[in-house]
């Protein structure tokens, strides 16, 4: 009996170790699945957590990007304003022109007695139109017509593009001059982008106005679409004009960032940046047969302009043949009215050297 007893004791106890090995082998398993199941809880929320940063950071990216691009794309509206005691024959004609694609726009026009010929005024980025320099010309006997830009003034129209669909604008600005005086000198006189719109209508012309410069047994122009061009703190390239305002306003490390705001701009308004080079244009243009053939230029820009350096003006006026350009470097000036009075005596240079292109014209 005892014999038996110790038997199925041992045979208890060998049944006994077996399942305390399990048991303990269960818990260490146990133990581990939490443990992953727990890291992989971490992992889970950090990688939601970045996703999270990320997707705000895209967003908010995104939509400063817009915000740069629209704020590039859209200028501040400023009304054209006239001297109070201004009246009587005194006064500009107020006169509404129809764009190609369906925008009026808001001019006027001043014609002294005798005039000598017609100046074409188009104003810069968040300007308007230009009193102060049609007095300056009928003070020299030349009758002018300034434009406000679509979207400036009180034009219609939403975006500025830096030229491009403003040579629309000119277009219909030189169509009313042929039609009311074909006959007489006729220049331009275009500021910044009002510049550049100057240069891109005239590559454009015929397309824009339905009317060739040229003969149909000759390439070479029977008359020039203008006799004498003023641009004033012109842009070379509209690349390089970009980078020089991120560089300026923000700083250099800022370039790379800015690649998406480029990118907006050209794609909201249609644009490409390598039509949007002013210095070829004008090259192309001036050459013999084409529509700036002959022309004479005056190419401006001051001292300390950031945006339109010296070099750049100097280049501009070496893309016309022939020495027919000329250079002039306002002192102290930067990217502002170089005409306009700011108490140091220096747009007297500027003045001079305007006087001295529009005695051409007088005789």
């Amino acid at each position: 009996m005892t014999g038996a007893r110790a038997r199925d004791d041992a045979a208890s106890g060998d049944d006994v170790a077996p399942r305390d090995d399990v048991s303990l082998r269960d818990d260490v398993s146990l133990r581990d699945d939490v443990a992953l199941r727990d890291e992989v809880a971490l992992v889970v929320r950090r990688t939601r957590r970045l996703l999270l940063a990320a997707s705000v950071a895209f967003v908010l990216g995104a939509a400063a990007c817009w915000a740069a691009s629209e704020r590039l794309l859209t200028p501040s509206r400023i009304r054209p304003g006239l001297p109070a005691a201004l009246a009587g024959s005194a006064r500009p004609e107020e006169v509404a022109l129809a764009t190609a694609d369906g925008l009026t726009l808001a001019a006027w026009v001043l014609d002294p007695p005798g005039a000598r010929g017609t100046v074409l005024l188009f104003h810069g980025k968040g300007g308007c139109r230009q009193w102060s320099r049609m007095a300056f010309l009928a003070a020299r006997g030349f009758r002018s017509v300034s434009v406000d830009a679509r979207a400036h003034g009180e034009s219609e129209g939403r975006w500025t593009t830096f030229g491009w669909d403003e040579r629309l604008d000119v277009a219909a600005t030189w169509r009313l001059a042929q039609r009311r005086w074909p006959d007489e000198p006729l220049l331009g006189w275009g500021t910044s982008q009002g510049a550049a719109a100057l240069l891109y209508f005239a590559d454009d012309h015929v397309a824009l106005t339905g009317e060739r410069a040229t003969s149909a047994a000759s390439p070479v122009i029977e008359r020039p679409l203008f006799d004498g061009l003023i641009l004033e703190s012109l842009y070379t390239d509209i690349e390089s004009a970009f980078r020089r305002r991120i560089v300026h306003r923000v700083g250099a490390w800022a370039l790379l960032p800015a690649q998406p705001v480029r990118w907006l701009v050209t794609v909201r308004a249609g644009l490409d940046p390598a039509a949007l080079r002013p210095r070829d244009v004008l090259a192309h243009a001036a050459q013999r047969g084409g529509p700036l053939a002959g022309v004479p230029v005056l190419v401006a820009t001051g001292e300390d302009d950031w945006s339109v350096p010296e070099e750049d003006a100097r280049a501009l006026a070496a893309a016309v043949p022939d020495g027919r350009a000329t250079t002039v470097v306002v002192p102290g000036r930067g990217h502002v009215d170089l005409l306009a009075a700011d108490g140091t005596g220096t747009e007297s240079v500027h003045t001079a050297a305007i006087d001295a292109f529009l005695s051409r014209f007088r005789e």
